[in-house]
């Protein structure tokens, strides 16, 4: 990410903002793609709830895509501040980071999943971790927001 500088200068925060924001909207489309592919299960009747699964999760990613692309803080006082709010840019930097490691993580999952026919306890503990990954993003990205709108 070449535009990501920080949020210690307000001069930078809105291009930091868009940088970190479109790198995470780059890794959704590609998990979202890589959800596009067709995974099968050991037993035919398991196909149909591991198709669930996957456009559950497809959904949710595309929902956070969304979020990323259109954010409701545009214009805030966070990006005209002149003092640094440390508390505030720390936590904001780790809920970033717990948001690109979350991505990561669900790209691992779904790694696992490429191997061929899937058993249903394998297809559905892979899921749950992918959802939890989901909730990770979905609460950071909520408190991240919070903390720019100035409401933590």
């Amino acid at each position: 990410m070449h535009d990501y500088w920080g949020y210690e200068k307000a001069d930078g925060r809105e291009r930091t903002d868009k940088a970190i924001r479109e790198h995470c909207i780059e890794i959704i489309s590609q998990l979202t793609g890589r959800l596009g592919n067709s995974l099968k299960a050991e037993q035919e009747e398991d196909q149909q709830r591991l198709d669930t699964l996957v456009a559950n999760a497809k959904k949710n990613l595309l929902i956070i895509g969304d979020s990323l692309r259109n954010p409701t803080y545009s214009g805030t006082s966070f990006f005209t501040a002149k003092a640094p709010f440390n508390d505030a840019l720390n936590r904001i930097y780790d809920l970033e980071k717990l948001m690109l490691d979350a991505l990561l993580n669900i790209s691992g999952e779904l790694g696992g999943l490429d191997k061929g026919e899937l058993s249903k306890d394998q297809f559905e503990a892979s899921f749950l971790q992918i959802q939890d990954f989901l909730d990770d993003i979905n609460q950071s990205l909520f408190e991240r927001e919070a903390l720019i709108l100035g409401d933590m």
